[in-house]
This record gives C-alpha cells, sequence and structure tokens, in this order.
C-alpha cells in the first residue's frame, strides 16, 4: 500500500510538470510571470504538495525561479544564452546528421519523407503548435537516432528541451514554416545521396537559419524574460 501510494504522488507531480511545461511552450505562462500555486492546483484539481513538488522539479530544468518573498517566477532566455545553446546544437546536431546519414536508406527514408509531407498539409494559421512542433521534433530526431550515439543524442535533446518553448514564435513567421519544410527536404535529398557531409551543412544552415529568426523577434519584443 505504501508503495503504491508513492506510485500514485509521482503520478500526480508528473501531471501537474507536465501541464506547466506545456503552458510555459505554448505561452500561456510568459517569461517573468509568478506563478500562483494554490490557482494550479484548483485548475488540475490536485492537491498542493504534487504542485509544489512539481515546481521544485521544473527550477531544477530551468523553467522556474523560486524567489524568497516574491514566489515562483517563470524563467526566460536573454538573447546570448540562446545564441550559446544555439551554437552548440548547430554543431552537435550537423554531426549526428552526418552520422545518420548511411544508416538511413529504404524504409527510414520513407518514414521521414511521410513527416514531411504531414508538416507541409498543415495550416500554420490554423494548427496547434505542439502538432507542429511534435512533426518537426519527429523529423529531427529520426534522423539524429540513427545515428548511433546515445551520449550525442542526450545532450541534443537536452538543448532541445531548453529552448523548446521559444520555438512556436518562429512558427507564427509567415512563410517561415515553408522555407524550414524547404530546407528539411534539402537535407533529406542529400542523406538520400548518401552525402553526409552536404546533409550536415545543410542541418546547420537550417539551425542558423532558426536561431536568426528568434533572436530577430526577441530584438523587436524586447527582452525575453521580462515581456
Amino acid at each position: 500500500m505504501i508503495l503504491s501510494g508513492a506510485v500514485e504522488f509521482i503520478s500526480k507531480r508528473s501531471l501537474v510538470e507536465d501541464a506547466i511545461k506545456r503552458a510555459i511552450h505554448e505561452g500561456s505562462f510568459a517569461p517573468g510571470q509568478k506563478l500562483n500555486l494554490d490557482e494550479i492546483a484548483r485548475q488540475l484539481k490536485v492537491s498542493r504538495t504534487p504542485v509544489r513538488e512539481a515546481f521544485r522539479a521544473l527550477e531544477l530544468q530551468g523553467y522556474l525561479r523560486v524567489e524568497p518573498c516574491v514566489g515562483t517566477i517563470v524563467l526566460g532566455l536573454e538573447p546570448q544564452e540562446i545564441t550559446e545553446i544555439y551554437t552548440i546544437r548547430i554543431s552537435l546536431e550537423g554531426l549526428a546528421t552526418r552520422l545518420a546519414a548511411p544508416n538511413i536508406t529504404g524504409e527510414g527514408l520513407r518514414d521521414l519523407e511521410a513527416l514531411l509531407d504531414q508538416i507541409a498539409a498543415l495550416d500554420p494559421e490554423n494548427s496547434d503548435y505542439t502538432q507542429i512542433d511534435r512533426l518537426n521534433q519527429s523529423f529531427h530526431f529520426g534522423i539524429y537516432e540513427r545515428a548511433k550515439n546515445r551520449r550525442l543524442l542526450e545532450m541534443i535533446r537536452s538543448l532541445w528541451d531548453s529552448v523548446v518553448r521559444y520555438r512556436a514564435r518562429n512558427t507564427q513567421i509567415e512563410g517561415f514554416l515553408a522555407r524550414s519544410t524547404q530546407d528539411h527536404r534539402a537535407i533529406l535529398d542529400a542523406i538520400r545521396r548518401n552525402d553526409g557531409q552536404q546533409a550536415e551543412a545543410l542541418m546547420q544552415s537550417h539551425l542558423g537559419m532558426s536561431c536568426d529568426s528568434l533572436l530577430e523577434q526577441i530584438a523587436r519584443r524586447g527582452s525575453v524574460l521580462t515581456q
């Protein structure tokens, strides 16, 4: 019974954690916003304890900051931090693409092509961002996982998680999704030709474009932390 209760508590905390993450990713909780523990507990129909534990877990992950006498604040990233993250992503994800290229044939190529077809069929103005991001992430990791390098994959996943809440902004730019899909098809074509070096260069260029677009929006709107 004790073990069962512990599992139930962990499940509630995980559900709360996932709900808060989703709200941050979708922009419902903005950087700089103060979160009300009691209100979140009420909305999710749980006690205060799993919410408090979710806050602690998300603080360790860099999503939140608990300030004495202030409360729990949603964290943002400054432009320099985003630049640093993308600089590392460009290097690691380019490498993963090059390593994966010889391993992607037949069914793997067809799976990636199917994902691109699904993305191309979406209307960015009327589609849920989470759906776009899920398909986009499936395409990228459909490549990276075939690099067959577990440590490299773990590092890439960690970096992706650190900026996932900001990628929604890029999908809102007119023409961005079409440009991104065009980049993806060029990467896939290079992989189909088993040209790992070209696929690496194209992936790096694609990520650089995403970073520049994000930084441009931040400059236009002001500080990420306080907007």
